[in-house]
């Protein structure tokens, strides 16, 4: 599964690399991690960060910016606390909760 690992060096995300090679993602993480690569944290470049950030400023919730980006909630929820963004408080609110987000 060399092309797995190609795939994850140039961008991919553990969940498109689950879809791409039909795997479960549990399963496309555990491959990775035996040849020492850590998925549990997402790859952001600061632009990526700045973008995800004036995402969830403008209203959209951690879930809604977690799959812009293709990643979970906890992780867009780490990244944005340490870039200095406050966490708003759990709810149904956000774009999709008022039909903005199509």
């Amino acid at each position: 599964m060399d092309a797995l690992v190609r795939a994850w060096e140039a961008g991919g995300s553990v969940a498109q690399l689950a879809a791409q090679f039909g795997l479960h993602r549990s399963t496309v993480g555990r491959y990775l991690k035996e040849r020492g690569i850590n998925t549990l944290e997402a790859r952001f470049d600061p632009e990526d960060l700045k973008q995800a950030a004036e995402l969830y400023r403008c209203g959209r919730t951690l879930l809604e910016v977690a799959m812009e980006f293709g990643t979970t909630k906890k992780t867009i929820r780490k990244r944005l606390a340490e870039f200095g963004v406050t966490i708003r408080k759990g709810g149904r609110g956000g774009l999709a909760a008022e039909g903005q987000l199509a």
